[in-house]
């Protein structure tokens, strides 16, 4: 990982990968990888990653506030 500021490379979660083809810009919060041509915000991140439903991830982060 390496963070250039307003922005973080890094290796891609969702397929193997060797060289960072992920940006994740800070201040808007989207995951962008050039090597699987996938955009996600932070919430659709963590439900991929996660591998929940909206109706799921709802309501846990409600249960959290």
């Amino acid at each position: 990982m390496k963070d250039y500021g307003n922005r973080v490379t890094c290796l891609c979660p969702f397929h193997f990968d060797n060289k960072s083809s992920v940006v994740v810009f800070k201040e808007s919060n989207i995951f962008n990888c050039s090597a699987c041509n996938i955009k996600y915000n932070y919430y659709d991140f963590i439900k991929e990653i996660e591998g929940i439903s909206d109706t799921k991830k709802i309501m846990e982060i409600a249960n959290n506030i």
